[in-house]
């Protein structure tokens, strides 16, 4: 809904529970394909395609980075 496409979910890619100072946090990533539509910044403001390397030079949280290094363990 946040970006104008209907995808299909998949199966679970990864959970990631992340204890911050102030708070805990359990992201759960999904796996997911873009079936139709095209993807659109309608609540964001910045969208990129990056691969695994790219995205290690953007501004992520701790608890996104650790999400990161699983994607490139996956990709490679």
């Amino acid at each position: 809904e946040e970006l104008g496409a209907e995808i299909a979910v998949g199966g679970e890619f990864c959970t990631v529970n992340y204890e911050y100072e102030d708070v805990f946090v359990k992201i759960t990533v999904f796996l997911a394909d873009v079936v139709a539509g095209k993807i659109q910044l309608l609540e964001h403001s910045d969208g990129r395609w990056v691969t695994a390397q790219q995205a290690e030079e953007l501004p992520f949280c701790p608890a996104d980075k650790e999400i990161l290094k699983r994607i490139k363990r996956f990709v490679h």
